[in-house]
């Protein structure tokens, strides 16, 4: 399947991120399957411990893809109810204010997944930054 991040907006002033979350199937897939959309952001520079070095604090550290929140909570939305033929389109949209502990919103991304509701394999992940 594929997964896109269509119709996406970013208001600065409200701190709202808008989007909608497209699949569509490549082949015939069955079963049900949840869309789950996580917040990251990217570039924080703030302190870090690493032990393999001699002092370990390094105070500038810069900390990648961190986690800052959950757009439908952490098992997401159904998306995929049964069947979805190979070509048929399904989509579910959000509206998602950032949370206070984001720095910077244009170092933010989406992290969209579509998983198998029973087994919990992911079948597809897409990521959107919020500047491209």
């Amino acid at each position: 399947m594929d997964v896109q991040l269509a119709c996406f907006s970013y208001n600065a002033t409200t701190n709202q991120v808008n989007v909608t979350a497209r699949v569509i199937a490549l082949n015939d897939v069955a079963g049900d399957h949840n869309l789950v959309i996580y917040l990251t952001e990217d570039h924080i520079t703030d302190w870090q411990l690493d032990a393999r070095i001699s002092p370990p604090e390094i105070e500038d550290y810069d900390h990648r893809h961190v986690l800052r929140g959950n757009l439908n909570g952490p098992y997401g939305d159904p998306v995929i109810t049964g069947t979805l033929a190979a070509g048929d389109t399904t989509s579910l949209s959000f509206a998602y204010t950032l949370p206070p502990n984001v720095l910077q919103p244009n170092n933010c991304a989406l992290v969209a997944y579509v998983a198998n509701s029973a087994t919990k394999e992911v079948m597809q992940v897409v990521e959107r930054k919020f500047v491209q």
